[in-house]
């Protein structure tokens, strides 16, 4: 199993490829347990566990310097979750690993919802569960919503926000009819980050699919990423396209780091006031939301030195 620091879940075995866990690991600080809000972050694939824990600690960064009056509070209520969504394969090679690590996205779910199907109700009564993912990361997490379908979730777990960025799921499995659409309508809120300018899903999805036997290589159903254009659309609470500062589209790589996902993602978190709610314009815009947890807490490592590509 690899070293974890506080906040921290694991699925991995080793720190860089490896297979599933049969069981989540804890980091020393013991874990969700008792918590009554559960923020999971989920990095997508080609990531090691030191690439995500980077992206991690920059996503955390710029929700703390952005988001204020929450500035330099603390956010205990955040656990970084770790998949081994990535290849032991040399470079380029390792870039290319997209088809083999659908299998492992889908496998992750079931450790990570047994682990917070057997956590302890909080002082409370009800365990609030927000799920924040990138790229593939968006499979693990729509397969453990989908754990919680038909009447399997515990009364306590109150699934209350999802935030998928740059989500490499096909359209055809969350629109309606699809295997996966009850469970990426079951949240509360339901926000949704998407690019054009993200040639990954363009080129590289499609075929990652096909190769890997998740799509059906049809001219009617050609696999269409969810982080491409949103679609569709009305399934989501809130979508929008992404841009920099500059006006550039986002890339694949942009989300974690990217300081305009923080205004999203702290409206969908509770962490500042409720506003008007655009769609389709850069992130930096305002979002709805609801009142949240009064935490954050800065994260200190250093950037990758290579952007991850999930």
């Amino acid at each position: 199993m690899v070293n974890l620091e506080n906040r921290e879940l694991s699925v991995r075995l080793e720190p860089r490829g490896g297979d599933v866990a049969t069981q989540l690991q804890i980091g020393p600080d013991g874990g969700a347990g008792g918590h009554s809000r559960v923020i999971l972050l989920l990095h997508g694939y080609a990531n090691t566990l030191d690439v995500a824990r980077n992206s991690y600690s920059l996503f955390e960064q710029n929700l703390v310097q952005q988001q204020q009056p929450i500035g330099s509070a603390n956010l205990p209520h955040i656990f970084r979750l770790y998949w081994p969504g990535d290849s032991k394969l040399m470079k380029p090679l390792y870039y290319g690993s997209y088809p083999g690590e659908i299998g492992p996205a889908k496998k992750s779910a079931a450790p990570i919802e047994e682990y917070l199907r057997n956590l302890p109700q909080p002082p409370g009564g009800a365990i609030e569960l927000f799920l924040v993912a990138h790229s593939l990361g968006n499979r693990v997490a729509l397969e453990l919503l989908d754990c919680f379908t038909g009447g399997r979730r515990p009364g306590r777990l109150q699934i209350r926000g999802v935030l998928m960025m740059a989500a490499a799921v096909p359209v055809a499995r969350v629109r309606f009819g699809g295997n996966l659409h009850y469970a990426a309508s079951m949240a509360e809120r339901r926000f949704t980050l998407h690019s054009r300018s993200d040639m990954t899903l363009l080129w590289g999805f499609p075929a990652g699919e096909i190769f890997g036997g998740d799509a059906l290589a049809l001219p009617w159903d050609w696999p269409q990423a969810v982080g491409r254009n949103g679609n569709p659309v009305s399934n989501w609470t809130f979508h929008t396209a992404m841009f920099t500062t500059q006006g550039e589209g986002y890339g694949h790589s942009n989300y974690w780091p990217g300081t305009e996902v923080s205004d999203p993602a702290a409206q969908m978190l509770g962490l500042v006031p409720a506003q008007q709610t655009p769609t389709a314009k850069p992130a930096s815009n305002a979002i709805a939301t609801s009142p949240g947890p009064p935490a954050v807490q800065p994260a200190t490592r250093n950037t990758p030195t290579r952007p991850p590509l999930g």
